[in-house]
């Protein structure tokens, strides 16, 4: 049964070998298996554009990433005038890099069990976490034995 994804999807990379022909056509890095991330397009030659999760990244890689988001963005502010840099917004000087990856289709597998990445998680209300508190404070502690 073919695995039918849609663009949107959360998905895992499978981890396997790399074969000489991933080699030539650069579709599968022996690293790439098991990241996480999102289908971002789907293109008709089979292959897929997939925005990996920044924490599903290693931390070699997630470095080199930061560094060169940091250089990109210095690169840009220092390119507007002084007149535009002061009427940005906070949020339009945020500069975010996408980590997009290119990947065959067979490489991966919808995980809908896979948690949402940082920046997308649904931050808990005060509401919220002062009903755990009381709950918490009302549940008896566990015996030590």
């Amino acid at each position: 049964m073919a695995n039918i994804l849609k663009e949107g999807e959360r998905i895992e990379i499978l981890v396997r070998d790399q074969s000489p022909e991933d080699l030539k056509n650069r579709n599968y890095y022996t690293f790439w298996g098991g990241l996480t991330g999102v289908i971002y397009r789907i293109y008709a030659d089979g292959k897929a554009a997939v925005q990996v999760d920044n924490d599903a990244l290693p931390d070699v890689v997630i470095k080199r990433h930061i560094q060169a988001q940091e250089r990109m963005k210095k690169r840009w502010v220092d390119s507007l005038s002084d007149e535009a840099r002061n009427r940005l917004t906070p949020e339009e000087k945020q500069f975010k890099l996408k980590y997009m990856i290119l990947v065959d289709l067979g490489d991966l597998v919808a995980s809908s069990r896979m948690p949402l990445p940082k920046e997308q998680q649904k931050r808990k209300s005060s509401a919220d976490l002062d009903r755990a508190e009381a709950q918490y404070l009302n549940t008896p502690p566990e015996p030590t034995f």
